[in-house]
C-alpha cells in the first residue's frame, strides 16, 4: 500500500479537491477502525446447513477481515488473538473438513453451495438478464477450442494459468485437479457445448495442451468453472452476450482465516511447532489430502497459501509483503510466456504501486508531495 489521501466524507472537498496523501499507518488505522464499527453494529451469525440465510456478512466476518489487515500490518498478536475468537466461535468451518463430511474442496466454488459454511464474506452475483450482471469467471477461465466450450458462450478461456504453477501442486493434492485443467483429465459433472456449440454433453476430457489455455498456456483454469447451464446446477446463467453465472466469488474463506491464524503465531520467524498453528495449518492440508506436518517455515506458509488461495485475487498482496528483494526474485523466475515460448519480467521496486492517474495529479498537484499525518479528530 502506497500513501493516499483519506477521505471520510466527498462533500467536505467538493469544491477544494486540492489535499495531501496521508501516511501508509493512518490508512491503515482508518481500516481498522471501519472494521472496528463493522464489527459492533453488525449482527452475530452462526453458518448453518440453510445457504440462503448465510448470504450476509456477521460480526465474525469483519473480525476475520480485521484478522488480515492486523497481519499484513505485522501485528501478530493482535492478528492471533481475533483470529482465534472467530476459530473458537465455531461459526465457519471447513467444507469437506473434519466437520463437515461429504463435501470437498471442489464444492465450494458451485453455485449449489453459494454461502456455504466456508464463506466468510462472497461476493453474491446474480445474472438478472442484463450483460455484465453476474460472474464471468466461468467465460474468463474454462475452455473453448473449436470443438467444445465450457461457457454459454461461443468464446472461453481469456485467462490462464501461469507456466510456473503448473507444477506446483503435488500429484496426490486434491486441489489441483479443481484448480488447473490440465491434459487429458476428466470431469464428470461439467455439462459442456460441443461441435461448435451445436450440441451439449454432460462430461467431458480436457484436450491437448495445444488447443487449450487462454495465452497460449496449454492448461486452463479450473476453479469458479461450472459449465454450461444446467439446471439448479448452475442457477439462472445467461446464454448469450458474456456467458455470466451466479456462483460467488469469495473475498474470505475459513481456509484463509486458518492460515492467517497460523502466519500470526509463527509471527515472521522462521519456523514453528506451535501447536495451535499446526492445528490450523494442517486442517487446510488435510483438507487437501496431504499428511500433516510438524513444523511449518515462512516459506511453508507462503506456498500454502498460493496453492489454497490460488486465483482467488491473493497472490500480488502475498508478494508484496514479502521483502522487496525476494518478491523481485520469486517474480523474475517466473515463465510468463506460454507452453513453447518462455518470457521473463524482473520488475522494479516501482512497480508494486500504482501511479496516480495523470488526471487526478492534474487536478490535485499535492499528490505529489510527501504524506502528511491524518487528523482523525
Amino acid at each position: 500500500m502506497g500513501a493516499v489521501p483519506i477521505i471520510e466524507n466527498n462533500l467536505d472537498y467538493a469544491n477544494s479537491p486540492q489535499i495531501p496523501t496521508n501516511r501508509v499507518e493512518d490508512v491503515y488505522t482508518l481500516i481498522e477502525m471501519d472494521y472496528l464499527k463493522a464489527i459492533d453494529r453488525l449482527y452475530e451469525k452462526n453458518r448453518g446447513s440453510n445457504y440462503a440465510d448465510n448470504g450476509h456478512v456477521s460480526k465474525g466476518s469483519a473480525k476475520a477481515m480485521l484478522a488480515k489487515v492486523y497481519l499484513y500490518e505485522q501485528k501478530y498478536t493482535e492478528a492471533k488473538q481475533i483470529a482465534e475468537e472467530v476459530i473458537s466461535s465455531g461459526e465457519f468451518k471447513l467444507f469437506g473438513g473434519q466437520e463437515l463430511p461429504g463435501k470437498s474442496f471442489a464444492d465450494l466454488f458451485t453455485y449449489p453451495n453459494n454461502n456455504n459454511e466456508e464463506s466468510i464474506f462472497a461476493l453474491q452475483w446474480l445474472w438478472d438478464g442484463n450483460y455484465g450482471s453476474g460472474n464471468i469467471c466461468n467465460t474468463q477461465f474454462g475452455i473453448s477450442t473449436g470443438n467444445l466450450t465450457t461457457s454459454n458462450c461461443s468464446y472461453g478461456g481469456v485467462f490462464a494459468p501461469s507456466q510456473d504453477i503448473l507444477s506446483l501442486y503435488e500429484t496426490n493434492d486434491l486441489r489441483r485437479h479443481e484448480t488447473i485443467m490440465f491434459p487429458g483429465e476428466e470431469y464428470t459433472n461439467i455439462k459442456v457445448l460441443i461441435n461448435g456449440g451445436q450440441t451439449e454433453q454432460m462430461g467431458f476430457i480436457v484436450p491437448a495442451a495445444t488447443a487449450i489455455g487462454g495465452q497460449g498456456a496449454g492448461a486452463a483454469i479450473k476453479k469458479y468453472v461450472i459449465g454450461i447451464e444446467n439446471g439448479n446446477e448452475t442457477g439462472p446463467t445467461q446464454t448469450s452476450g458474456n456467458g455470466a453465472m451466479s456462483n460467488n466469488t469469495y473475498i474470505m474463506r475459513y481456509a484463509e482465516l486458518l492460515l492467517i491464524h497460523a502466519e500470526a503465531i509463527l509471527a515472521g520467524g522462521g519456523s514453528t511447532s506451535d501447536v495451535s498453528a499446526l492445528n490450523s495449518f494442517n486442517a487446510v492440508r488435510n483438507r487437501a489430502g496431504l499428511p500433516s506436518v510438524s513444523s511449518i517455515t515462512s516459506e511453508d506458509m507462503f506456498l500454502e497459501r498460493r496453492k489454497e488461495l490460488a486465483f482467488e485475487g491473493d497472490y500480488w498482496f502475498d508478494l508484496g509483503r514479502r521483502p522487496r528483494a525476494e518478491a523481485i526474485a520469486i517474480m523474475s523466475a517466473q515463465n510468463r510466456g506460454d507452453m513453447n515460448y518462455a518470457q521473463y519480467f524482473t520488475p522494479t521496486d516501482a512497480d508494486f504501486l500504482l501511479d496516480y492517474p495523470a488526471n487526478e495529479v492534474a487536478r490535485n498537484p499535492k499528490l505529489l508531495e510527501s504524506p502528511v499525518p491524518y487528523d482523525f479528530n
